[in-house]
């Protein structure tokens, strides 16, 4: 709701009847939102290549996997989330950026185990088979 509510203010309010450039856009959106979104308007309107989510399954016991994870993109400073489908439970939402994160997932069936790229434009690889 507040993502829709900023984007109807910039163009309902804002910006209405005004000549704008990116800068003017990008600017509006840090500060609507409190966050530093140059990175990715910089990754997705000035690059060729999408962000591709690079990640690893390892195990650790019984149900118990590491998950590693990491954003490779044109940018540095680039954060952005996503969600991934652990096949039990609801999705689990994680924030990540360029440097190498990880986490502990619980898993029954590992083969269940996916990144919601549905849910967003960018690529997804799973690294060390």
């Amino acid at each position: 709701a507040k993502w829709w509510s900023i984007i109807k203010g910039m163009c309902d309010t804002t910006f209405k009847f005004k000549n704008i450039g990116y800068n003017d856009v990008v600017d509006y959106f840090n500060r609507k939102t409190g966050i530093n979104l140059s990175p990715v308007f910089d990754q997705y309107l000035r690059h060729a290549k999408i962000p591709v989510l690079e990640y690893n399954l390892k195990k650790v016991k019984g149900h118990s996997y590491t998950f590693t994870y990491k954003w490779v993109t044109d940018v540095t400073g680039f954060s952005m989330p996503f969600f991934a489908s652990t096949g039990n439970g609801p999705d689990i939402h994680i924030t990540a950026n360029n440097n190498q994160q990880s986490t502990t997932v619980t898993l029954t069936n590992p083969k269940s185990f996916h990144i919601r790229d549905d849910l967003g434009y960018f690529k997804v690889s799973k690294t060390g088979h």
